[in-house]
């Protein structure tokens, strides 16, 4: 039993280099490394070098980035863009905030305290038909069209 003071780690969560505050959770098939997860905060999804603030919740599915393929991380400091040391920076998840299930956001970013975040409904999948003889399809507005 898991006393609620403390930091609570589900079976199955994959954590490691993490600095978790009281009452902070990592749930079932959640990722975290090298990061913090301030107290009461909720982490289901995946963060690398990142930081979930107090209260704030990462929903399953969502992803916090921490690298750019084939271009630099920047991150704004004051009024300029400047380029991420070894060319990483994770996001920061801002106090009371919530990132939605679906919701991927890019490196060196600041989730602000106390915004909920959704992923667009239209990458939902809806409505299945398609005609017959497509194997390859994208999801549109909720729907599938062949690709």
């Amino acid at each position: 039993s898991l006393k609620a003071w403390g930091p609570a780690l589900a079976r199955l969560a994959v954590v490691e280099g993490v600095v978790m505050g009281a009452g902070a959770r990592v749930q079932r098939q959640a990722l975290a490394k090298f990061s913090v997860i301030e107290d009461g905060a909720a982490h289901a999804g995946i963060v690398q070098l990142g930081v979930v603030g107090k209260g704030a919740q990462v929903k399953m599915g969502a992803t916090l980035m921490d690298m750019a393929f084939g271009k630099d991380v920047r991150v704004r400091v004051g009024s300029e863009l400047r380029r991420a040391p070894q060319g990483m920076c994770g996001v920061c998840v801002g106090p009371g905030a919530v990132v939605g299930s679906g919701v991927r956001v890019a490196p060196g970013r600041v989730v602000p305290a106390g915004v909920a975040i959704a992923a667009d409904p239209g990458h939902v999948l809806s409505r299945v038909e398609l005609p017959a003889g497509v194997s390859r399809a994208v999801v549109r507005n909720g729907a599938l069209e062949p690709s």
